[in-house]
């Protein structure tokens, strides 16, 4: 028998949580759905998957002493858009959606 997997967990736009926010990290407001998931620069690879699941595709390079790692996850239906999550040393650096 399957564990039924847990949604992950959106967070909605509100003016309280902008304020409470670290000023050291970006932010994105990244769309799945008809929600927003809210992710920011230094946040590991694993809470990123935990969120969105495993990328559709991934693409790894090794320079001295940076891992760089591209996660694309691909989405051509309804209301989701496609995400391209940039990775350095296991932290996220950006996101591109489109």
């Amino acid at each position: 028998q399957e564990t039924p997997k847990a949604e992950p967990v959106v967070v909605k736009e509100e003016a309280p949580a902008v304020k409470e926010r670290n000023p050291r990290y970006h932010y994105f407001e990244v769309r799945k759905g008809d929600e927003y998931i809210t992710l920011h620069t230094s946040m590991h690879k694993d809470t990123v998957e935990m969120l969105f699941g495993k990328p559709h595709e991934v693409n790894v390079r090794t320079y001295s002493d940076e891992i760089c790692e591209s996660w694309t996850y691909k989405y051509r239906s309804g209301n989701l858009s496609s995400h391209r999550f940039r990775f350095v040393n296991g932290r996220l650096k950006d996101v591109t959606s489109y």
